[in-house]
């Protein structure tokens, strides 16, 4: 259908010919919410009708209360050509059938990274992680959590003392209550989030001094147990033998949208 015309609820109508679309306020910016939910569940039984309305006024709750005075006209910019539109659709889709199990927080900020960044390689992932986040349980979060803090976050900082308390937040929702099942972290390995490589070798420990071998200071506080949190991700790394899973571009994405829940000043440049 080349020309869409979207009734609102306050009689306004949105014009969509083949992707693009006139947005001159966020007021249209709800209006699309609401047009692209009835588009694409336009016939549910009562109950799954209330659980699906409910979860994607959450999540327009949660993307506008994301949006700094600053953000809004590049985000209104965004929204005008169709692979922004493609990607709010999909987000909508996932917080609609998934909102009871995932967290729409998580997928707001994915949905605003998404329309804020000037990369296309990163809004493929970011629009990829929309997709992934709903199929993946706790302990596979907390995993690529942990592998994110090992691989990309921890060690951007000079004061060792920085560490512990990233380490802290980086586990405050995403503490692994046990080791990670084999099937599970297969799992994150067939989407794509993890590659497989039974030749890897070596520790945490091994990985951090090689990236920065420098950092003494940090190695002395590790080895002394002065940073129990920190030590505790690399004694899970270590059991779980995840030197073996390379995160995929991705699992990054994933876990700086975990971490940023806790690290709000944690930017998307970190992945570039």
């Amino acid at each position: 259908m080349n020309e869409m015309s979207a009734k609102a609820t306050n009689n306004s109508s949105i014009n969509q010919i083949n992707g693009n679309v006139t947005i001159n306020n966020f007021i249209q910016i709800r209006e699309i919410f609401n047009t692209l939910y009835e588009l694409n569940f336009p016939k549910l039984v009562e109950a799954a009708e209330e659980r699906a309305r409910k979860n994607v006024e959450e999540f327009c709750k949660n993307f506008f209360s994301k949006i700094e005075e600053d953000e809004r006209l590049k985000i209104q910019e965004s929204l005008k050509h169709p692979n922004s539109q493609y990607i709010l659709n999909s987000s909508i889709n996932n917080a609609a059938r998934f909102g009871d199990t995932s967290n729409l927080n998580i997928l707001s900020e994915a949905l605003k990274q998404a329309l804020l960044v000037d990369d296309n390689g990163l809004t493929f992932q970011l629009n990829l992680a929309l997709e992934l986040i709903p199929q993946l349980n706790k302990n596979q979060l907390s995993v690529i959590v942990i592998s994110f803090f090992i691989h990309t976050l921890s060690f951007r900082q000079n004061i060792p003392q920085l560490h512990e308390i990233f380490a802290a937040s980086c586990l405050k929702n995403y503490l692994p209550t046990s080791n990670i099942k084999n099937n599970q972290i297969m799992h994150l390995v067939s989407l794509g989030i993890f590659s497989f490589n039974q030749f890897a070798g070596g520790t945490a420990m091994n990985l951090i001094k090689q990236k920065y071998p420098n950092n003494m200071e940090l190695f002395s506080n590790i080895e002394n147990g002065n940073f129990n949190t920190f030590k505790s991700i690399v004694d899970y790394y270590d059991s779980n033998s995840l030197i073996h899973y390379q995160p995929m571009p991705v699992a990054n994405v994933i876990g700086f949208l975990l971490v940023k829940e806790n690290i709000g000043q944690l930017d998307i440049g970190i992945l570039r």
